[in-house]
């Protein structure tokens, strides 16, 4: 198959990899780790899309309107359902050979961090399950020891997440993991979701949403540009925790913490109660 200069500069645009090693299955273009990446073609239109991320969109070169019909949506559907099943197996042989946490992690000390429903690979990697909301796991992020994270290649994230406690009547939403162990210690009597990526926090909120109506969803921003006037990222997260009826709170720094920006950090440096002592106010309003 051909390939025009217009897909490849799609590739670029979206930080996707070239198809060097290329497929086609069933009409579609298959590539990348476990071929995780399709694309569709419409004359030279092209649907593209990344099962792993659940990212999809339709790029055209001229503007002309979409349209894919009912037989390419199903194949679509069934693709995802098979590489979901065949990297949840993966996953879980990873899982299931993995050890339980015994002792006390330099790391995880580091970031003042709670072990609790966590295991260890080799070099002492961190592993953090990432589960849907029917307790299916889907996908695995991996610590080392000098704090850098990784994903299980192909494993699917969007819309899953990992949950300390049971939903009661708050359920606090982070996207890094740190953030979500420090205010859980805070407020163990509620339930705290990480998402693990700023794109999955819409999804895993709409999820929630979903089957817990009458419970207050609470999103936990970073404050990295100490400037909520001027911060794209808190910005963001108020749109999605309005589009589902919840709040936002916001860590708060003074002028000398220049290098802070997370709940954790303020765990770490002034204690569990000062981060308490924070969040309470938002819960108030």
């Amino acid at each position: 198959m051909k390939l025009s200069t217009y897909f490849y500069s799609i590739l670029k645009k979206i930080n996707f990899p070239k198809p060097d090693k290329a497929f086609e299955l069933n009409g579609f273009l298959r590539w990348g780790n476990k071929n995780r990446f399709y694309a569709k073609f419409f004359n030279e239109d092209y649907l593209i899309g990344d099962f792993s991320t659940g990212f999809q969109k339709y790029f055209s070169e001229f503007n002309r309107p979409f349209h894919i019909d009912y037989y390419d949506l199903a194949e679509i559907e069934r693709q995802r359902n098979n590489f979901c099943e065949t990297c949840k197996k993966q996953v879980a042989h990873i899982w299931e050979n993995a050890s339980n946490i015994t002792y006390s992690h330099p790391y995880l000390l580091k970031k003042q961090a709670l072990s609790t429903g966590l295991k260890i690979a080799s070099e002492q990697v961190i592993i953090v399950p990432i589960k849907s909301i029917n307790d299916e796991l889907y996908s695995l992020q991996f610590i080392s020891l000098d704090g850098k994270t990784r994903f299980y290649k192909g494993g699917l994230i969007k819309g899953n997440f990992f949950m300390y406690g049971k939903p009661n009547k708050k359920i606090f939403i982070c996207h890094d993991f740190f953030n979500a162990s420090s205010i859980y210690q805070a407020f163990k009597d509620d339930c705290v979701v990480c998402c693990f990526l700023k794109s999955n926090i819409e999804p895993v909120a709409k999820i929630l949403r979903e089957k817990y109506k009458e419970i207050e969803l609470i999103f936990c921003s970073d404050n990295s540009f100490l400037n909520q006037e001027n911060n794209e990222e808190i910005d963001y997260i108020k749109s999605i925790a309005n589009g589902v009826n919840g709040k936002i709170i916001i860590p708060s720094f003074n002028e000398n913490d220049n290098q802070s920006s997370s709940f954790n950090d303020i765990h770490c440096w002034y204690g569990i109660n000062c981060l308490k002592n924070q969040i309470i106010p938002f819960l108030k309003k």
